[in-house]
């Protein structure tokens, strides 16, 4: 064990550097662990030293080196000492390597309106490869590997990723780039690295990369400026060098929502660059029918007047706005002192006609075939009451929901707010116009 001058020159520094060891945990970095071990072994030793002055002072020395010792202690116990310090934001065991695939959420590509432009490019680009992969290799086609979709947000970007793995069956692999950039030099990299590592070994599998703008920003953009960037941007460039001449069934798709922003290396190696816009007014229809079309008994003239009034609207928009309007439902059924209820019908006595024809000596009845059949309901009007009241006596499916009006709907899609500017709108536009 290290003496107490071997450690530092008084126990005032020696608290103070161990309770900033504790916080900031620098002692992984600078391969100190052992030390910092040492000093909590001293501990106990330096409880005894009297050259502080004044009791109260010693008292909270006390409480604050107990504290971080059990800090660090706990923290050593727990970690490898060659383990680097998770950034904010990762997940747990990113650092090792150990990204796991997605679970499916049963999503089509026919649940996802207004992207029949972007259906047929992956069907064609992502689908087939999976399917028939022989095929390929046979015709000695090279499938696309890299997909780039890019637009405004809310349009179901992501929801396409999870509907293409979910409708193959194949691994997917969600990040966003917040959880592969570290504060840590060299971990970033590292992170990226295990990331197409983890895709390649799960083969076949499907990459989504979210917001792929923060991390492959133009180079001669001032964003890109910093060393540690440029090293990033060119790890992704190599992985996706990578990507492009692997055998196995790997794909990759990446979102952003400010593709104008990305560096041309990186546009040259995504194959495909799909614009993902606003839906149309058939999209529109199709999401509000989805949305509200089993609490209402609106028209397809309706639903299609909707959807005029829902231009400019995403699929995010749409449904945020189809939410707020079944909310006005549910205030209206609180605050409501009139309900309907289904309730069983009163049944019929069968098995006391059966107990008089028996005694009349009629012999024994033929089965009535009837009887088990669901007894009917009627629907029961309650008058002065509160939702709490027959929510108590009775179940929920058997009280009447009120329909949702056209009225109800048509204020809530007037009144909501755009998140995608017309300007924003075309400048997507015009880009896909010009980049493709």
């Amino acid at each position: 064990m290290l003496k107490r001058g071997d450690i530092l020159m008084s126990t005032q520094q020696t608290a103070e550097k161990l309770l900033h060891m504790a916080q900031t945990k620098t002692y992984e970095k600078n391969g100190e662990k052992q030390h910092v071990q040492d000093m909590c072994s001293c501990v106990q030793e330096l409880m005894q030293d009297r050259s502080l002055t004044g009791a109260s002072e010693r008292s909270r020395l006390k409480r604050e080196l107990l504290q971080a010792c059990e800090d660090v202690q706990a923290h050593t116990a727990r970690e490898p000492a060659d383990a680097a310090p998770t950034s904010e934001g990762q997940e747990p065991g990113a650092l090792e390597g150990q990204w796991r695939p997605s679970r499916c959420t049963g999503v089509k590509l026919v649940d996802v309106h207004g992207m029949d432009q972007v259906q047929r490019t992956l069907r064609e680009s992502l689908q087939l490869p999976l399917q028939f992969p022989d095929l390929f290799k046979r015709l000695g086609l090279r499938p696309c590997r890299a997909m780039l979709l890019y637009g405004p947000p809310g349009t179901g970007k992501s929801l396409v990723a999870r509907a293409l793995a979910g409708e193959q069956g194949v691994c997917l692999f969600e990040a966003s780039c917040a959880q592969i950039t570290s504060r840590w030099v060299g971990e970033s990299e590292k992170l990226l690295k295990s990331l197409f590592a983890a895709l390649h070994a799960h083969a076949p599998a499907v990459l989504f990369l979210d917001e792929v703008d923060s991390i492959a920003t133009s180079r001669e953009s001032d964003k890109a400026s910093s060393v540690a960037d440029q090293r990033l941007l060119n790890q992704l460039l190599l992985e996706m060098d990578g990507l492009h001449l692997a055998e196995g069934s790997v794909f990759m798709l990446a979102a952003t929502n400010l593709p104008w922003q990305l560096d041309p290396a990186v546009l040259r190696r995504f194959s495909k660059r799909v614009h993902v816009g606003l839906p149309d007014a058939g999209a529109r229809a199709r999401m509000l029918r989805d949305g509200i079309g089993h609490h209402t008994a609106l028209s397809n003239a309706q639903f299609e007047h909707l959807a005029r009034d829902a231009d400019g609207l995403s699929g995010s928009d749409i449904a945020n706005a189809s939410r707020d309007a079944l909310m006005g439902v549910l205030q209206r059924l609180l605050t409501d002192t009139e309900f309907d209820v289904h309730v069983p019908a009163r049944p019929t006595p069968t098995h006391e006609v059966l107990q008089d024809a028996d005694e009349a000596g009629a012999g024994p009845a033929e089965e009535d075939t009837d009887c088990t059949a669901p007894l009917p309901v009627e629907c029961v009007h309650i008058t002065d009451t509160t939702f709490e009241a027959v929510y108590r006596e009775h179940r929920m499916d058997a009280i009447v929901i009120p329909e949702l009006t056209y009225f109800e709907m048509q204020v809530c899609i007037e009144g909501y707010q755009r998140t995608v500017t017309q300007e924003l709108a075309e400048r997507y536009k015009k880009y896909a116009a010009a980049q493709g």
